[in-house]
């Protein structure tokens, strides 16, 4: 089966999702070790830089291969019929889907990473190796600075479908019509989600890796680094954005609307025009 043939058995909706299938297939299975297993868990939110991460740790060789593989849309249902633990051939058995991804991804240091959402989270807490899986893991929370760059890329996705850029890839420059509605709603489910994240943490008593997208994007090694070490791998390589398979979507089409957001809440004049 191919990637889209996945994607398409599951529906048109959350295309970013599709992203985590990129390592749907044998290629990407490990060989089984029997080292002790070291678990790794980025918490994160749309449009936060976690793509970009899961992809520099993975061509790292040492950090597993981290994924989205709780989608319920995507990643979760196709590889839960290669893995066979579908029980009808697009549910997963919980348990069992989650130790055939401890089997098939992890790295031969024991080391083994996911990415999840918060609202994945919650649906998997009813499973109790899921609980014991979150209780030894580490975990790094991905999230922004810049609330409303990250809101204005979660639109700009949604409206062009452009929702990741190739490294040599150019960014999008069409700007679609200015929709403050829209950008009300993403900022919404954005700020939502760092508030749920931050009452998980708080309920849990877990003191995560804290990192800022515009770190990782101005300099991933000590990012990187700081969770490798966290797990006991020592020997990570240097990292730098050049090792990057993806790039910031970002570009003219972002800016205008930031423009165009501003403007629609102004009253004052700015004090360059005064």
């Amino acid at each position: 089966m191919t990637e889209q043939q996945a994607a398409d058995e599951h529906g048109e909706g959350d295309p970013e999702g599709r992203a985590s299938l990129s390592v749907f297939g044998a290629e990407f299975d490990l060989a089984r070790t029997d080292a002790p297993l070291r678990p790794y868990v980025i918490c994160a939110s749309p449009r936060s830089g976690s793509t970009l991460l899961t992809t520099l740790l993975h061509g790292t060789g040492r950090m597993g291969v981290p994924a989205e593989y709780f989608n319920p849309r995507f990643l979760q249902p196709a590889l839960g019929r290669r893995f066979g633990v579908s029980a009808d051939g697009a549910r997963v058995v919980g348990g069992d889907y989650l130790d055939a991804l401890i089997r098939h991804r992890t790295a031969a240091n024991g080391v083994f990473g996911v990415k999840i959402l918060l609202s994945q989270v919650q649906t998997w807490m009813i499973v109790p190796s899921f609980r014991r899986f979150l209780s030894h893991a580490t975990f790094l929370w991905l999230r922004r600075r810049d609330k409303q760059a990250q809101a204005l890329s979660m639109v700009m996705a949604q409206t062009t479908q452009v929702w990741h850029r190739e490294r040599d890839s150019e960014a999008v420059e069409a700007v679609p019509a200015f929709n403050a509605a829209q950008l009300r709603r993403a900022q919404g489910i954005i700020l939502a989600e760092d508030f749920g994240w931050s009452q998980f943490f708080a309920i849990n008593r877990v003191r995560p890796i804290s990192v800022q997208y515009e770190d990782l994007v101005a300099d991933p090694d000590p990012p990187c680094r700081a969770l490798a070490e966290a797990v006991g791998v020592r020997d990570l390589p240097p990292l730098t954005m050049e090792r990057a398979i993806t790039r910031p979507t970002s570009g003219a089409a972002n800016e205008a609307w930031r423009r165009q957001w501003r403007q629609s809440l102004r009253f004052r004049r700015p004090p360059s025009a005064r």
